[in-house]
């Protein structure tokens, strides 16, 4: 369906190129709607604020801001106010990436190593500019080792130091090709690809061939730390009852993020994406085809946005992005059949963008969404009738499990004779039948659970069968203060080039980076200790049963080998 969709998109570009292209101008909603917006956005009022708009067809239907720029000199938020959109910046890149392409200066199935001979070839398998595009590389995070050298990602670090920790990586989390895997790495190299293959900065490029071409004026990437932003918003997040800054001045790394603009300017930004004033067709055609697999498997990452339908509804496919870093949050969110879109920018790092997304849409598409409802092919819901399993095949599922991939905690357990799965802070969910090793959530077909039905000890889950995450059932082991004293020693890991010393404090593992905390383990199972936010790691034993290491899993880096040293004299 999301193939059809995409096609049925594609195929009226042509058409609306060759029509006069729609003047940029604003037309005014009813004071009634009016006021049920602001009536959405009133918590703004007195605190860091939110600025939204709305437009259809090139025109601006509804744009305002509400709340505070500045908290300090009681700055209002408005519609020309400058945030900082985060990782909504991707898209720009992506862009700038494929008008190089229409020049003639690269291809996107070129080896990135043809452009930046610092990064190494890795066994894993070569990486392309098109598997920095759609997040298929593998590339470990520069982010995550920062923070596992206990560096703080807000000092002053940019582009070429970005390049300098992921040269010195021998490995990458999964072979090329083989998962989708969001990673800021991933557009940071792409902005320094830019660079070498244009002979300009990519805050230039994107200047001088994207933004001045559409008449985004107050549009810019920040490169350097002591750049001065009028009309600029301070990020902020809350503290107990106030608020404090949050805004990361000295971020200098651009292409996974750095832009700033305003509504004005995306509006502009999101017309282009229907117009094709720059780049044209084949421009917006490959701004929203997503990525595939090695093995043909579509995923839903396109360029530097995610095409998919709204919620899950043949016929609504969009386009959005959403972006979140210091106090600052965005959301762009593109309706393509109905060239709607919904723009939010917030300096406020508790605003939920899409809790506010869900209460603006229904006024401005609640009639299309219905029509979109109502036709529904019968065929694309759940319709098969469940499995009956006895006590003895329930009781083959229940368990407790950890991803392998990242460490995340899950549980299926029974409860009134119903199976039913757990996620820790979540309400349990219903699971039914279809299949005697296969489970689907009760209300959907889309959440599946696949096992393996020999020994039921794995399982791997997928939603619309995409982008599959493996789960390995453990035995718990609770382990007592005197027990993790065993684990205690400094270890060293060589991609990371950095020590770590590990603690028993509290029945829990502390690990250290130059004397400072970075996160603590709780044990799960035999020599398994987990993480909430840094993944998992698994000690390693000799013949004689001494532990001589231990390899660290997570998302951002995967399978890092940490051996004991002695302690280095101070």
């Amino acid at each position: 369906m999301m193939k059809k969709n995409f096609k049925r998109y594609i195929s009226i570009i042509a058409i609306i190129m060759v029509s006069p292209m729609m003047i940029y101008g604003q037309t005014k909603v009813s004071q009634e709607l009016e006021q049920q917006i602001d009536s959405i956005f009133s918590t703004f009022k007195e605190q860091p604020g939110c600025a939204i708009a709305v437009a259809k067809n090139g025109k601006t239907l509804f744009q305002k801001g509400y709340g505070l720029a500045n908290m300090s000199y009681n700055i209002p938020v408005t519609t020309e106010t400058i945030f900082d959109v985060a990782s909504n910046s991707k898209q720009f890149t992506a862009a700038c990436i494929f008008l190089l392409e229409q020049e003639g200066k690269l291809e996107i199935n070129d080896p990135i190593q043809k452009y930046l001979p610092e990064i190494p070839n890795y066994p894993q398998g070569d990486i392309t500019i098109k598997n920095l595009i759609h997040h298929t590389s593998g590339v470990r995070s520069y982010l995550a080792t920062l923070h596992s050298k206990n560096t703080f990602w807000g000092d002053s670090f940019n582009n070429e130091d970005a390049i300098k920790i992921l040269a010195r990586h021998k490995g990458l989390n999964f072979p090329t090709g083989t998962r989708y895997y969001y990673s800021n790495t991933n557009y940071a190299l792409l902005a320094s690809i830019v660079e070498k293959v244009s002979g300009q900065s990519l805050a230039e490029y994107a200047k001088n061939h994207l933004f001045k071409p559409l008449g985004m004026e107050h549009t810019f990437f920040k490169e350097k730390r002591d750049t001065i932003i009028k009309n600029v918003a301070i990020g902020y997040e809350l503290n107990g009852e106030s608020f404090t800054e949050n805004h990361n001045y000295n971020a200098t790394v651009v292409g996974d993020g750095g832009l700033h603009t305003n509504l004005q300017d995306f509006v502009r930004w999101s017309d282009n994406l229907k117009t094709g004033k720059v780049g044209g067709e084949q421009f917006i055609k490959r701004m929203i085809t997503p990525g595939k697999l090695n093995n043909g498997e579509e995923i839903s990452y396109a360029g530097g946005l995610f095409y998919e339908n709204h919620y899950d509804i043949d016929g609504l496919p969009r386009v959005a992005h959403s972006g979140s870093w210091a106090g600052f949050r965005s959301l762009f969110y593109k309706f393509l059949n109905h060239d709607t879109s919904i723009i939010l920018l917030s300096n406020n790092a508790n605003t939920n963008v899409w809790q506010l997304l869900d209460q603006i849409v229904p006024l401005f598409l609640n009639e299309e969404i219905t029509q979109a409802r109502q036709g529904i092919s019968a065929n694309s819901g759940h319709e098969m009738e469940p499995l009956t399993l006895t006590n003895n095949q329930k009781k083959k599922f229940i368990s407790k499990y950890y991803s392998t991939l990242n460490g995340y905690l899950r549980e299926i357990s029974l409860e009134d004779n119903r199976l039913v799965y757990k996620r820790p802070g979540a309400n349990p969910v219903p699971l039914v039948a279809i299949a005697p090793n296969v489970l689907i959530y009760e209300h959907t077909a889309r959440v599946k659970f696949l096992f393996d039905k020999n020994s039921f000890n794995s399982f791997v889950v997928t939603i619309n069968d995409q982008e599959p995450m493996p789960y390995q059932k453990y035995i718990e082991h609770t382990y007592k203060q005197s027990d993790l004293k065993q684990f205690e020693n400094n270890y060293y890991n060589e991609d990371v080039d950095e020590f770590f010393q590990i603690v028993a404090v509290e029945n829990e593992l502390q690990v250290l980076v130059k004397g400072a905390e970075i996160f603590r383990l709780q044990g799960i199972a035999e020599d398994i200790f987990t993480s909430e936010h840094s993944g998992y790691i698994h000690f390693e034993r000799n013949q004689n049963n001494t532990i001589t290491g231990f390899t660290r899993y997570d998302d951002h880096l995967y399978n890092l080998k940490h051996t004991i040293v002695k302690p280095t004299s101070s």
